[in-house]
């Protein structure tokens, strides 16, 4: 997914101070977001051409053995981030974000969500007051065109709760699809249903927003750290295991 992308272009920018930085990539909209921020990218079909660096980070996951076998034979050194396979060379060092262990489970999300989450046709289950942004957010692709179901599914309760402003984030790829169509229809009806696509700074909508129905991914990572209280939503079995993890 983008939020790979996108924490490695974080990474970089704090690296470039010291060294020089270069991007490989399979997928030509993530070359196209790297060279916009800056930095070299090549888009590669043979994972041979990665060779002779000093450090190589990996931010992907379920890679291949043979991938890294022959990243380990031709580089110095490999750091690989969030993938749970163990791969047993002695150049490779691991940092697992999503799939943290026990240690850390005083900063895991706030999952107590009996006064947050809204239930239809019930007196007792409400939001709470405190409550006054939410971000409904499916990563920058949203494969499964989660977005416009889960619009489908609380149009109700945003027309209910007209004192909550409810942001869809569409994210990169979604802005041009047809059935969005519909959501910014919906729009011009609701005055609490803001719609946005490319945010460059997108820590402070984290910062501001009360509640976030989410996947499981990397942005679920980000709002964990902002301590933000989360839904989770996700059709990908890998993120159903991340969640179960938070």
């Amino acid at each position: 997914g983008f939020g790979h992308v996108f924490r490695s272009l974080r990474i970089a920018n704090i690296l470039k101070k010291d060294y020089d930085i270069i991007f490989y990539s399979l997928n030509y909209l993530a070359k196209k977001i790297i060279a916009q921020n800056g930095f070299k990218c090549f888009f590669f079909k043979k994972k041979q051409s990665i060779k002779n660096y000093y450090t190589v980070i990996v931010d992907k996951l379920n890679n291949s053995d043979i991938f890294i076998k022959k990243l380990s034979k031709f580089n110095r050194k490999i750091l690989i981030i969030d993938d749970k396979k163990n791969f047993k060379y002695n150049n490779i060092n691991k940092i697992n974000f999503l799939y943290f262990p026990e240690l850390y489970k005083n900063y895991r999300i706030i999952n107590n969500l009996k006064f947050h989450i809204p239930i239809e046709n019930t007196v007792k289950n409400k939001f709470n007051k405190k409550i006054k942004k939410i971000l409904i957010i499916q990563g920058s692709s949203d494969p499964h065109n989660n977005l416009i179901k889960i619009f489908g599914a609380i149009r109700p309760i945003i027309s209910n709760n007209i004192k909550i402003n409810f942001y869809f984030h569409l994210g990169l790829k979604n802005i041009d699809k047809p059935q969005f169509k519909k959501l910014f229809f919906y729009q011009k009806y609701f005055d609490n249903l803001i719609i946005t696509s490319k945010i460059s700074n997108f820590s402070k909508v984290f910062e501001q927003c009360d509640l976030a129905l989410t996947a499981c991914g990397i942005t679920a990572l980000d709002l964990l750290y902002y301590n933000t209280p989360c839904i989770y939503l996700s059709n990908e079995y890998k993120e159903l295991q991340t969640a179960k993890t938070f």
